[in-house]
């Protein structure tokens, strides 16, 4: 049996779940840029909408990640 994986739906909950944790984090766009090597355009085209993540650009980006 296979489990369906609504990737696309997953995808497009990113900008929403970015901004909330920068923001919970108190992370500028500038901030979040330094540690996660994404672009200040970029990331703000992820939270705006405006640019759909990409399972390419999300691999390996951990600057959100907490570190124990």
């Amino acid at each position: 049996m296979t489990e369906h994986v609504d990737v696309a739906g997953m995808l497009d909950a990113v900008g929403p779940r970015l901004r909330a944790l920068r923001t919970r984090r108190d992370f500028t766009l500038t901030e979040l840029s330094a540690r996660t090597g994404i672009s200040v355009s970029t990331l703000s085209r992820l939270e705006s909408g405006e640019r759909r993540a990409s399972l390419d650009l999300l691999a390996d980006r951990d600057g959100l990640r907490r570190r124990t």
